[in-house]
């Protein structure tokens, strides 16, 4: 059996896990139903609900899931917001001049109702340095991409179902026998196709003057086991990895690539497909 209650406003769309809730703060439920071996309730994140097997002679399993977390409006304010504040801590120096040095007279819960002109100024500053701020904050681009290594570092690894892992590096990659000899060899050449395995599991960023591909694929199913990984780019490889990940998830040559030398195209997607990263149309070996 399944209750649905409506949340109060607080709950409405909440962000985080709430208490449990007493039958009088919950009210009346706004769905009552009994749910079968397989089916599945899907409702608004902050929706209050109430499983149990009341009046049955059996014990059953109720799974909750919570998904898209993390990805509100509040969410990406509270990275972009700090994030320009300290850029224009570092570059204009207004944001770091000394406030008037009785400024506190004027301010707090004693001050609020006195007129004064200090007091004003003082207002009228503030949203002179707020307004750079927003001005600051429409640069969404940097904070976009830490939010997306961020996502990146909680994802599994991709999950390839037998026709992708035998085109992988996973399933028809290279193998050492016991005897020290390699089998299977692989070559990436001009006329291979190749695409990303998954589009979310790579992101290109600018950063600390360099150019890093942050992946998921070497993620471990325990969650944070390992750091963040990246692979660090020269610059002249930025230009290609951007077609490859524009083109997904459709399959492009790697003779397209916008490299001038031949073998620096195949040693690029080699890197990639050793790292899970790409996927050839065929099988390489």
């Amino acid at each position: 059996m399944e209750r649905l209650y409506k949340p109060n406003n607080e709950e409405c769309l909440s962000r985080y896990s709430s208490t449990n809730f007493s039958e009088k703060e919950i009210g009346e439920p706004i769905l009552d139903t009994i749910v079968e071996p397989g089916d599945l309730l899907y409702f608004p994140r902050g929706t209050i609900h109430q499983g149990d097997t009341y009046g049955f002679d059996q014990h059953s399993l109720h799974i909750t899931l919570s998904v898209y977390q993390k990805n509100s409006w509040a969410d990406f304010l509270e990275k972009l917001i700090p994030n320009a504040l300290q850029k224009l801590i570092k570059n204009d120096v207004q944001f770091r001049t000394g406030m008037p040095l009785n400024y506190l007279s004027f301010f707090g819960f004693v001050r609020t109702r006195l007129d004064n002109g200090v007091r004003d100024d003082i207002l009228q500053n503030v949203k002179r340095l707020l307004d750079k701020v927003v001005e600051e904050c429409m640069n969404i681009d940097e904070t976009a991409d830490e939010l997306a290594k961020s996502h990146i570092h909680d994802y599994l690894p991709p999950f390839l179902n037998h026709q992708e892992s035998i085109r992988s590096v996973y399933g028809g990659g290279e193998k050492m026998t016991k005897n020290g000899t390699i089998t299977n060899p692989v070559e990436i050449k001009l006329s291979t196709y190749i695409r990303l395995t998954r589009g979310h599991s790579i992101r290109l960023v600018h950063e600390d003057n360099s150019y890093r591909i942050y992946y998921s694929t070497d993620n471990s199913k325990e969650y944070h086991e390992y750091e963040l990984q990246y692979l660090e780019l020269d610059e002249e490889f930025v230009p290609s990895i951007e077609k490859i990940i524009a083109t997904y998830p459709q399959y492009m040559k790697v003779k397209n690539l916008p490299i001038e030398k031949s073998y620096k195209k195949k040693q690029i997607v080699r890197d990639l497909w050793e790292k899970g990263l790409v996927l050839p149309k065929k099988p390489l070996s």
